[in-house]
């Protein structure tokens, strides 16, 4: 048999003996809270994917006019931004947080934090997101942190977004000039700032901001379309028509007259002759050509010759031709063969079989 205990110089000391099995749970705890960080981590940035995806959304809904966001897609956008948001605050409030009473807040707590106030303002509680940041000064030491972490500007941003909400113009506009400074061509941010400078007062600094978010968008849309993205590219300019709308009101912007007519016969070209057939929408191409023609007095080439194509893809051939011998009434020497075989092909698809050049 085997004894119960060695003997003498065998014998494990008591304290050993302790001390290894001490260890034996120390590591188990340790793997234990390891794990548990782990998942907690994987938690986290989920949930940082998911905020960051609602404020780029949130950004985009601020160069939809009030107007139209209640139409069709545009309130497709808005009950995703609810959804979206409600998703995000159930997902933080799963997450397990411990606060020490008067510590420092760390990193985690600053996802989980903003998080939780990008939700709030997705759903119109500003006052609720302001309270969700309190914990982070931007004038103190913590603003250190959030620098590092390269989440400055979300700080910025969802702080500014509570104090627009709240009407809180001035302080507000503190907050997206910091962010419009660093980062000229975020649109959406422009364009809040622009507002907050109409309502105190600050009209030439407002329009001065409008002017250069229409033309980010602008610019944007032609590259989007340049590189096929017909969907994405229809969308930035819809986003900018309105905005080159609003500065033609304005006295003194007749300038931009020309801009405004390139918008709208950008967006009546596509929507009448995209190669993607799931864009093109006649009745909106030619509601966009007919308010270039009439801004430009008829005397744009492009306009007129939109306007003809959104009435060929209405199937309406003999209003196409019609309008289509206004453009070649138009059209310099170099583009008349061009502008005449066109016409030609509407005739031939169904317009008068002769049409003389109308006049203006």
């Amino acid at each position: 048999m085997v004894p119960a205990r060695l003997p003498g110089p065998h014998r494990i000391p008591r304290p050993l003996y302790l001390g290894a099995a001490l260890v034996g749970v120390g590591l188990l705890l340790a793997g234990i809270a390891g794990r548990q960080a782990a998942v907690r981590e994987a938690q986290v940035m989920e949930i940082v994917t998911l905020r960051d995806q609602l404020q780029q959304r949130l950004e985009f809904a601020y160069t939809v006019p009030a107007e139209i966001q209640a139409q069709g897609p545009n309130q497709a956008v808005l009950t995703d931004l609810l959804v979206r948001a409600r998703d995000l605050e159930a997902r933080v409030f799963r997450v397990p947080r411990k606060p020490q009473p008067g510590s420092v807040p760390g990193a985690w707590d600053l996802e989980l934090d903003l998080a939780t106030a990008t939700a709030a303002n997705a759903t119109g509680h500003f006052a609720s997101a302001l309270q969700s940041l309190e914990a982070y000064d931007e004038k103190g030491a913590w603003a250190l942190i959030p620098d590092r972490l390269g989440r400055a500007d979300d700080l910025l941003q969802v702080r500014a977004d509570s104090l627009f909400g709240l009407e809180r113009w001035r302080e507000a506009a503190d907050r997206y000039r910091q962010i419009v400074e660093r980062h000229p061509a975020r649109a959406g941010v422009g364009l809040r700032l622009a507002e907050c400078r109409f309502r105190t007062g600050e009209r030439a600094k407002a329009l001065s901001l409008l002017e250069a978010s229409a033309r980010t968008l602008q610019e944007r849309a032609t590259r989007e379309l340049q590189e096929g993205q017909f969907a994405l590219g229809v969308s930035t300019l819809e986003r900018a028509l309105p905005l080159f709308r609003r500065l033609c009101d304005q006295e003194g912007q007749i300038q931009l007259d020309r801009e405004h007519v390139a918008v709208l016969t950008s967006l009546a070209w596509v929507y009448a002759a995209a190669p993607a057939p799931g864009i093109r929408n006649a009745p909106r191409a030619r509601e966009h050509a007919e308010a270039a023609c009439k801004i430009s007095r008829w005397q744009s080439l492009a306009a007129v010759e939109a306007l003809a194509a959104a009435h060929a893809e209405a199937r309406d051939f003999p209003e196409a031709a019609r309008v289509q011998s206004k453009a070649l009434n138009l059209a310099p020497p170099a583009q008349r063969a061009r502008i005449q075989s066109t016409l030609d092909r509407y005739t031939a698809a169904g317009g008068p079989t002769s049409v003389a050049p109308a006049a203006n």
